[in-house]
């Protein structure tokens, strides 16, 4: 939370008072006068070369400053996509990809992201024919899902073919 200056702690000379009424500029001191004859506190706003005062209970202030704070920290947490993983390799049988593919499936339903990883094993790495074959595999393993977009497209890092995808 940013440092809150409030009543003897605003050292300018003059002020744009906001009230109700508008907002003028005035002495430190007319301000000040008026807030004590209120009862309240005289809390700045906003900096500049002539710093926005106003009148207000000091407390009730910070209490909605700490709790526009939590909200803000709330709706980010929420707006955080959550990337899952599934790993298979050239070798995996069928079933066992169906059990990855209905996985993967249900993390797409709930709206995360998921990080399909293929695992390249031996001398697919240096053979171009079965490298592209493996990745034939990746990419028909992921048009099972029907409808999805690509985060990111089919990449080979090393011993691993990699995408990313969410759904539509």
């Amino acid at each position: 939370m940013k440092e809150i200056i409030a009543n003897t702690e605003i050292k300018a000379k003059s002020v744009r008072l906001v009230t109700d009424a508008g907002s003028n500029v005035v002495a430190i001191s007319e301000a000040q006068n008026r807030a004590n004859a209120k009862g309240l506190d005289l809390v700045q706003v906003n900096t500049g070369d002539v710093p926005v005062v106003k009148i207000m209970d000091l407390n009730k202030y910070k209490f909605e400053m700490k709790q526009a704070e939590k909200e803000a920290q709330r709706k980010q947490r929420q707006n955080v996509v959550k990337v899952k993983e599934v790993q298979f390799s050239f070798k995996t049988q069928e079933n066992d990809l169906s059990v990855k593919a209905k996985n993967a499936s249900k993390f797409l339903s709930d709206g995360n992201q998921v990080r399909v990883v293929m695992a390249i094993e031996g001398r697919i790495v240096g053979n171009q024919a079965l490298l592209e074959k493996n990745t034939a595999c990746l990419k028909a393993f992921v048009e099972r899902f029907g409808e999805i977009d690509f985060v990111q497209k089919i990449e080979v890092q090393g011993k691993k073919a990699t995408c990313i995808i969410k759904a539509k």
